[in-house]
């Protein structure tokens, strides 16, 4: 039978058969495939001006419109909780009904993907959520922060199945990352700042 021999262990060569090794290699690409199924998120901010703030920074957040029409689910509605949930978790934030700063937000698009095309082969079948919001001064109409999130779960199986479920909220959850983000370099300024 023909080996690779060029394995060593304590001095000894170890032969290894050309079965095991393509079984090694193909869990190595299967584990590799797993890796890949993670969700991945991006944020692009635009500044236009960071005002003084107050801590917590009192924030109305208005109900997300869906722009992606899906009839899956109510996106617009999940990434709403979403903002409200994960902005009164920070120290930064307090969401209120009639804050001075007031987040606007828009589910801009949505791929609900597949599982098993995901499996088959990564890329394909992808599930992609893509969040955009603004943050605007409710006393002068100026935009201080405008922000998009981006979230793909490219790759993976039948452990990805339900990534439509969880899309939505993962491009919210980084967008109030880069909130935090901005929030922290605004409490670097001095005075007394505004609320």
């Amino acid at each position: 039978m023909f080996t690779l021999s060029d394995y060593t262990k304590s001095g000894a060569q170890t032969k290894i058969s050309v079965l095991t090794f393509f079984i090694r290699t193909a869990g190595g690409f299967l584990f590799a495939l797993w890796l890949s199924g993670c969700a991945t998120s991006h944020v692009s901010t635009e500044i236009t001006n960071r005002p003084e703030l107050n801590f917590p920074i009192l924030i109305s957040v208005q109900p997300c419109i869906d722009r992606t029409e899906t009839q899956v689910t109510d996106l617009g509605a999940q990434a709403t909780k979403t903002f409200q949930k994960e902005l009164n978790a920070t120290k930064e934030f307090s969401v209120v009904s009639n804050g001075r700063y007031i987040l606007n937000c828009e589910v801009t698009s949505f791929l609900p993907g597949n599982a098993v095309k995901r499996w088959v082969l990564p890329g394909w079948g992808a599930t992609v959520g893509q969040v955009a919001t603004m943050i605007q001064d409710s006393k002068t109409g100026e935009i201080l922060i405008i922000l998009e999130g981006n979230a793909t779960v490219g790759g993976g199986g039948l452990y990805t199945v339900g990534a439509w479920n969880y899309i939505v909220p993962t491009a919210v959850k980084n967008i109030v990352d880069q909130l935090q983000s901005w929030a922290g370099k605004a409490s670097d300024t001095d005075g007394a700042g505004i609320n």
